[in-house]
C-alpha cells in the first residue's frame, strides 16, 4: 500500500496552533469553552489545542472533554456536565464522511449546548452527513477509495498521509 505524505510533522504544529488562534478568535467573548476531543486522535489534538488556547485565552474557562463513538453509533463520554452556559468545539483528526461529528454535535445540542463549532486536522472534500468545518488544517480532494489518516503513533513525527 502506498503512503502519500501530505502533511509532516512541523507543519502539522504551525496548523494547530493556526486553528487554535482561530477558534481563540471566535471566542473571545465566551466564559465556558469546552473542547471535545472525538475518539483517540481527536483528543490526542484537542490536547494541543488547548495548550495553545491557555496562552490565547487566559481568562476564559477552558475543559477538556472527550467523546468515543464505535461503529455502530454508541457514545461514550465524558462530556456529561454540558448545558447552555458552554461553547463547544468537537475536534477530530480527519473529517470523512462526517458521521462521528454529527453524532457528536447531536449529543451537545440534546445537552443545551447552544454554539458548537467543529475544527478538523484534515478534511476531505465530500461528507455524507451535514457536518459545516468551522475550522480546517487542510483540505484535501479524494476519490472514494483514498483514505486519509493521522499518525500520532510517535509523539515527534506526526503525520497526515493518503494511502
Amino acid at each position: 500500500m502506498s503512503r502519500q505524505i501530505i502533511l509532516k510533522h512541523k507543519e502539522i504544529l504551525l496548523i494547530i496552533e493556526r486553528l487554535a488562534v482561530q477558534v481563540a478568535e471566535s471566542n473571545l467573548n465566551s466564559s465556558n469553552l469546552v473542547l471535545i476531543g472525538l475518539n483517540k486522535r481527536g483528543y490526542f489534538i484537542s490536547e494541543m489545542v488547548l495548550e495553545f488556547l491557555k496562552k490565547y485565552l487566559p481568562n476564559i474557562q477552558l475543559d477538556l472533554q472527550n467523546i468515543s463513538i464505535n461503529t455502530e453509533g454508541e457514545i461514550n463520554s465524558s462530556a456529561e456536565n454540558l448545558n447552555e452556559s458552554h461553547s463547544v468545539v468537537i475536534i477530530d483528526d480527519v473529517l470523512n464522511s462526517g458521521k462521528t461529528a454529527f453524532i457528536a454535535a447531536d449529543y451537545c445540542f440534546k445537552k443545551g449546548v447552544t454554539k458548537i463549532e467543529t475544527l478538523f486536522l484534515a478534511q476531505r472534500e465530500y461528507r455524507n452527513f451535514p457536518i459545516h468545518a468551522n475550522f480546517v488544517g487542510v483540505s484535501i480532494a479524494t476519490t472514494l477509495r483514498d483514505h486519509v489518516y493521522f499518525d500520532n503513533t510517535q509523539n515527534s513525527d506526526l503525520q497526515v498521509y493518503l494511502s
